[in-house]
């Protein structure tokens, strides 16, 4: 089965399961999107969710990859940092490593909000 049947074929299914074709289509692979029974809104190809971002008057679909990879770049600094305080013997150097990891931890809870937000008004 080649990618084009594969994608044909998921998409059958989810509409089987209920699910929504919306008349939008991947910013990316062009491909019709789908609003699942909970909300979210995915790629049935890509297999990313999707999220409708205002931009002037017009609404432009957008991946929550940038969200996600920006996720994960704060939980790899905060995992470099944590180790890098284990050894840290100079007092000033272990206040500047917590003061950054607080301010890691801080825009890590904001990044959540902001998923939940987007994911909670699909």
């Amino acid at each position: 089965m080649d990618q084009k049947e594969a994608v044909t074929k998921r998409m059958a299914e989810l509409l089987k399961a209920g699910n929504i074709m919306l008349n939008d289509f991947c910013p990316d692979c062009k491909v019709p999107l789908f609003k699942l029974k909970d909300g979210k809104i995915i790629c049935p190809s890509c297999n990313r969710t999707v999220v409708y971002v205002k931009h002037g008057e017009e609404e432009i679909v957008k991946h929550y990859q940038i969200l996600d990879s920006t996720m994960n770049s704060v939980i790899k600094k905060i995992t470099e940092i944590s180790y890098s305080i284990i050894d840290e013997m100079d007092e000033d150097k272990l206040r500047l490593k917590i003061s950054i990891m607080n301010g890691l931890l801080d825009a890590y809870e904001k990044l959540l909000k902001i998923k939940k937000y987007h994911a909670e008004s699909q």
